[in-house]
């Protein structure tokens, strides 16, 4: 679903485009907060429906974009315990090192920071 962009405040405007929740001078945070306020104020607005939905599907996508990187994190913090591994036992086999890798993440269950 795509709207046309709906001015919030002097410079920033929000839109729905291809299911995501766009926000137009504005970082995440700021823009949650000012259309939370634009929406208390501005009850019964003719766009105040698009900006709600434009709201519940920012902060879905905040969320998921935390997750995204808690699971980033924990990925690099398993990689980096495997090369200090690696370093300290003087592993020069690829397929072992890739192995090793592989067994670590499964255990640690971070095998895909992308999921």
């Amino acid at each position: 679903m795509n709207t046309a962009r709906i001015p919030i405040w002097e410079g920033f405007s929000v839109q729905l485009k291809n299911g995501r929740a766009v926000a137009h001078g504005r970082g995440d945070t700021e823009a949650i907060e000012l259309v939370e306020w634009w929406l208390r104020e501005n009850k019964g607005h003719q766009a105040s429906g698009d900006v709600e939905k434009w709201l519940r599907q920012k902060q879905a996508q905040v969320r998921d974009e935390a997750k995204v990187h808690a699971a980033r994190s924990e990925h690099a913090k398993v990689d980096a315990q495997v090369d200090e591994i690696v370093r300290k036992s003087n592993m020069r086999d690829k397929k072992m090192i890739d192995l090793l890798r592989y067994a670590s993440h499964e255990v640690k269950g971070t095998s895909d920071p992308e999921e």
